[in-house]
């Protein structure tokens, strides 16, 4: 149980040998299989995991690494030039948001 504890909070996923970053139950129950050739359900993984006082969680989705003093003077300064530039070019000025999109991002809970 404290082998498991410790490789869960104090390593990657990736240190292991996983693609993804962030750890899922799916992940534990393999880690468990290679470590002890014990195969677990994934509902005692859960069980396990909350035994050792570990629940999952949501991750939190701020802008990742926003300065708000650039924000303003983009939207204050740049933003207006590109509309007069657009308007002038009879073109339309369409955003894409990439907020959340990282290199170990996910969706759910871990």
């Amino acid at each position: 149980m404290s082998w498991i504890y410790k490789v869960v909070t104090s390593k990657n996923p990736l240190q292991m040998r996983f693609t993804f970053a962030l750890w899922t139950l799916d992940m534990v129950r393999i880690v468990i299989r290679r470590e002890f050739r014990v195969q677990l359900s994934r509902s005692s993984v859960g069980r396990l995991m909350d035994q050792l006082g570990l629940s999952a969680q949501r991750p939190l989705w701020p802008a990742y690494q926003q300065n708000p003093g650039a924000v303003t003077r983009w939207l204050k300064e740049d933003y207006p030039l590109i509309c007069k530039d657009a308007k002038t070019c009879g073109a339309l000025v369409f955003f894409g948001d990439e907020a959340g999109v990282r290199s170990d991002a996910h969706s759910g809970t871990t």
